[in-house]
């Protein structure tokens, strides 16, 4: 694999004006957090080529819980990627700049977010209530309708780092599955991976264009015209990735783990 390492200069940035400069690096690290997030959910899927030995299928529960977790942040992160460009580069007047000098596929894009967004969407109903709030009174109000016969469990083990409450995670699916019309969770679960893949998509495409004509206008080269270093080295593939939920902790993280099960039974003791 090669990695192009390209310098961006502090004088550059201090030279663009504020509402480019701004929305540039509000871009670049919704980027970063967009595409570490796709990542994580792919690799935390149990169904993942790259899960390894479950003979007793405790492993594909902890990842299962580990992708609902990630996909949920995806999707509240997802939303506010566009509302970045709504306010920073529609709102902003920054589009009549740009909008000339982008290719036919970044506009493209931006037509497909803008129809997205601006009807109904799973992403932001789920975003408003699960990606970043903890909500008593939701809770108070679903639990009543969640089935008898849903299976509720804690998988424990000697720390708390290991031990995953299974039974919150299947009542805050239920929760979802109601918002997205859902009758199963494999259903919710197909709901949002659609409309998440698909919006990720077009923000990656649309917003690294736009990063690239904003570097491109104001430092006076396109990314792939600057000095860079080459950095070659061997990538795993990522078929061959697969994130567990249960870990043995290596010495520095158990004694971690110790140290607060300790200090919260002194407090509470």
């Amino acid at each position: 694999m090669k990695i192009y390492e390209i310098e961006i200069s502090r004088e550059a940035l201090d030279k663009m004006p504020v509402a480019e400069r701004t929305f540039l690096l509000a871009a670049a690290h919704a980027l970063n957090e967009i595409n570490t997030l796709i990542k994580f959910f792919r690799w935390a899927d149990p169904t993942a080529d790259g899960a390894g030995n479950d003979p007793h299928g405790v492993q594909a529960r902890g990842q299962l819980v580990m992708s609902l977790v990630t996909m949920r942040l995806l999707v509240g992160k997802l939303h506010e990627a566009y509302e970045l460009i709504r306010k920073g580069y529609l709102a902003n007047q920054l589009s009549k700049t740009f909008n000339a000098k982008l290719d036919a596929d970044a506009m493209a894009s931006l037509d497909a977010l803008n129809k997205f967004f601006g009807k109904k969407n799973y992403l932001t109903d789920v975003r408003n209530v699960f990606s970043f709030h903890y909500t008593p009174d939701q809770y108070r109000e679903q639990f009543a309708k969640v089935p008898q016969e849903l299976e509720l469990a804690v998988l424990a083990a000697y720390d708390g780092l290991n031990t995953l409450f299974e039974f919150g995670e299947a009542i805050t699916t239920y929760t979802v599955m109601s918002y997205l019309e859902a009758a199963t969770q494999e259903e919710a679960i197909s709901k949002l991976r659609e409309q998440s893949l698909y919006v990720h998509a077009h923000l990656n495409r649309f917003l690294q264009a736009v990063v690239s004509e904003m570097v491109a206008t104001y430092v006076g080269a396109t990314l792939n015209e600057l000095p860079h270093k080459i950095h070659e080295f061997n990538a795993p593939s990522s078929l061959s990735i697969s994130i567990p939920f249960f870990v043995e902790l290596a010495d520095e993280l158990a004694r971690e783990a110790a140290a607060s099960q300790e200090a919260g039974s002194e407090t509470h003791g």
